[in-house]
């Protein structure tokens, strides 16, 4: 089932008129008001990572190889961001903490290198984040700026990539942390 974007629509511009027309409603002023404003900012949210994640899905589908790097530039900045966006969204990992370290830092990485200002600070905005909630608008703040910088950049469809974004991981920052468990040899040396 696709995400119903016409009828999501048509609620929040019933919600606007509620919260905004000609006639006061209980959701004009006060509380009810910004329940209602909460709500529309959620449904308008989902309306546009719908779009982006649509859209980043069919770029991937044209630029990206089965496995493997990507053979423009477009590709691998499509490819990290649909890792990281994977990531989160099948396995819950986040940039930069726990086994996301891992999974998630080098293409973070590649994109803060190579996707420019907006996409780099989209990368530090999302790393560290613990929270899943705060961390999806987050990881949807950045599949917009990616989309964005390839838009005012369409050449890079066509520029051969020669890099990996998996090239990017830091040997020493780019592992999970692990606890200790009790009773191990640290414990009786």
């Amino acid at each position: 089932m696709s995400f119903p974007k016409k009828e999501a629509a048509t609620v929040l511009a019933w919600m606007q008129d509620q919260m905004n027309g000609d006639t006061p409603t209980k959701w004009t002023n006060g509380d009810e008001r910004d329940r209602m404003a909460d709500c529309a900012d959620f449904i308008r949210a989902l309306v546009e990572s719908e779009s982006a994640e649509k859209h980043i899905q069919a770029l991937f589908n044209e630029l990206v190889p089965a496995s493997g790097k990507a053979d423009t530039v477009a590709g691998e900045i499509i490819r990290a961001v649909s890792r990281i966006a994977y990531r989160n969204w099948n396995d819950g990992d986040h940039i930069g903490v726990g086994y996301g370290k891992e999974t998630c830092n080098p293409a973070a990485r590649y994109l803060m290198a190579r996707a420019g200002d907006d996409v780099s600070r989209a990368v530090e905005a999302a790393w560290g984040i613990y929270g899943d909630d705060l961390y999806d608008e987050k990881v949807a703040d950045l599949e917009e700026a990616v989309l964005s910088y390839i838009e005012q950049h369409p050449e890079l469809k066509t520029i051969a990539n020669s890099e990996d974004m998996r090239d990017f991981r830091n040997e020493y920052e780019d592992v999970e942390d692990y606890e200790e468990d009790e009773g191990s040899e640290e414990d009786w040396c």
